[in-house]
C-alpha cells in the first residue's frame, strides 16, 4: 500500500521487516529523523524454532479398536437413523445405507473391550431394535469391525455415492467457496465451519460425522488419498462436456465475422471450410495431474465450442487416461515422433496440419490503427490509460 506522510519518518513495518518511507512524504525531499535501531528479532524466532515452539501438534486420528464414545453427534446420528428408517454404516472403510429391518446377531460371550452400552442392546435382533435400545450407530460399525456382530443370513446394503446434502449437514456449517479437494473421497462433502473466527475447512462423510484433517479421513477409511485422480478427472469431464474452461466460465468468441472483415475481398473468397483441416493437440503425461488436466480442459473446450474435435498425441503409457477423459487420442510417441504422426495422418486425409499444444489459455487477434505520436503528445500522465483502452477496444477473441 502506498501511504501518504505528512511530515517526518514513517517506519512501516511487515513481519518483522522494516522500510523507511520518510523521503517519499508527499513527494517532497524530507529530512530523515534519526531512527533507533532495534534488536533484530531473527535470533528470538531461531530460538524459538530451537525449543520447538514452531512443531505442528500431533493431529489425531481415529483408533479402530477403541470403542466410541457417546456425545451429541453419535446420539443424533442414531435418531436421525430412527426417524429415516435406515442407518448409514460405516464398514471397513466403505459407506452403505442398511435398512433398520435388517437382522443381525451378536456374540454370545461378552467381548474383551465392548462399549457401556453392548449389554443394553445385545439382545437386539435387528438394527431398529438395536437402536431403540440404546446403541448408537458407530457402536453397530465397531461391534462389526471387532467382530462381535454379524449380519444374518447377510447384510443388504445400498452403497454411499453422492455427498450428503446440505440440508442434512450439522449445524454451523457453509458451502466451501469452489470445487472439493482432489484427495477427498467423491461422496463426502465439504464446508467451512461458520463458528469459528478462522477460515477452518470441515468434511462430511456420508454419516455426517466431520472431520478436519486429511490424515484423519485416511485413517478413518484406511485408503491412501495422496493418489487419487478420478474427483479431478470427473470434474474435467464435466467442464468438457459444457464446454467451459478449467473455472466453469463457458467458452466465447467474437464472431468471425469480425475477424474476416479485416480480409480483402479476394482473401475471404478463397477462406477455407474448418474440415480442410487436421487439427492435432500433442501432449504426454498430463492427464493424472492437476496443471495438466487444467491445460488439457482449456484446449478441448475451446476446440469443441468451435465445432473441432481434435486428434490427440500422446504417449503410450497415458494413453488410457486421456481416453478416460473423452478424447479421441492415439499413440504419438515422444515430441517431434508425435508431430510428424500428426502431418503424416493429415496428408493422407488430404488435410492442412494444424497442430495446438496442450496448455494454451486462448487465441486473441488485435487490428489497432493507434496514432502513436497523437499518444505521446498525451503525456506520460494519460498515455498509459490511453494505451490500454486502444487495447482493449482492437482485441478480438477468435476461436
Amino acid at each position: 500500500q502506498l501511504l501518504t506522510v505528512a511530515c517526518g519518518p514513517l517506519e512501516c513495518r511487515r513481519w518483522g521487516v522494516g522500510v523507511g518511507l520518510g523521503s517519499l512524504a508527499m513527494g517532497k525531499n524530507v529530512q530523515k529523523a534519526p531512527v533507533k535501531k532495534k534488536k533484530s528479532s531473527t535470533s528470538k524466532i531461531a530460538k524459538a524454532a530451537k525449543q520447538g515452539y514452531f512443531k505442528r501438534s500431533k493431529i489425531w486420528t481415529p483408533d479402530k479398536n477403541r470403542p466410541p464414545t457417546s456425545n451429541k453427534q453419535s446420539r443424533d446420528e442414531a435418531k436421525t437413523a430412527l426417524k429415516k428408517g435406515f442407518a448409514i454404516l460405516e464398514l471397513n472403510g466403505k459407506f452403505a445405507r442398511v435398512s433398520l429391518s435388517q437382522k443381525l446377531s451378536f456374540t454370545s460371550s461378552c467381548p474383551s473391550n465392548p462399549t457401556l452400552r453392548f449389554d443394553g442392546y445385545r439382545e437386539a435382533q435387528t438394527i431398529r431394535h438395536a437402536l431403540e435400545s440404546g446403541a448408537l450407530v458407530r457402536d453397530l460399525c465397531y461391534d462389526f469391525g471387532q467382530g462381535y456382530l454379524k449380519f444374518v443370513p447377510a447384510l443388504k446394503s445400498t452403497p454411499i455415492t453422492q455427498p450428503l446434502p446440505f440440508a442434512e449437514w450439522p449445524p454451523g456449517i457453509r458451502p466451501g467457496d469452489g470445487h472439493a479437494p482432489w484427495w477427498l473421497p467423491a461422496n463426502w462433502a465439504w464446508g467451512v465451519k461458520t463458528t469459528c473466527k478462522t477460515y477452518l475447512p470441515v468434511y462430511i462423510a456420508p454419516s455426517g460425522r466431520t472431520f478436519y484433517h486429511q490424515e484423519t479421513i485416511e485413517a478413518f477409511i484406511q485408503e491412501n488419498l495422496n493418489d487419487r485422480v478420478d474427483r479431478m478427472a470427473e470434474y474435467a469431464m464435466q467442464q468438457i462436456a459444457k464446454r467451459c474452461d478449467w473455472t466453469g466460465e463457458p467458452v466465447k468468441f467474437d464472431a468471425d465475422g469480425k475477424l474476416f472483415a479485416n480480409l480483402s475481398k479476394q482473401e475471404r473468397a478463397i477462406l477455407p471450410s474448418p474440415d480442410e483441416f487436421h487439427f492435432c493437440v500433442v501432449s504426454a503425461r498430463r492427464a493424472t495431474m492437476q496443471s495438466g488436466l487444467r491445460g488439457i480442459v482449456n484446449v478441448q473446450s475451446r476446440l469443441l465450442a468451435a465445432g473441432i474435435n481434435p486428434m490427440w498425441y500422446v504417449d503410450a503409457e497415458s494413453l488410457e487416461d486421456y481416453r478416460r477423459l473423452g478424447l479421441n487420442a492415439v499413440v504419438g510417441g515422444k515430441l517431434t515422433p508425435a508431430r510428424n504422426k500428426g502431418l503424416r495422418d493429415a496428408a493422407r486425409l488430404g488435410k492442412a496440419c494444424v497442430q495446438v499444444s496442450d496448455d494454451i489459455s486462448g487465441w486473441s487477434f488485435f487490428k489497432s490503427d493507434l496514432d502513436v505520436p497523437a499518444l505521446r503528445a498525451k503525456g506520460d500522465g494519460k498515455m498509459l490509460k490511453a494505451a490500454n483502452q486502444a487495447l482493449h477496444r482492437c482485441e478480438m477473441v477468435i476461436s
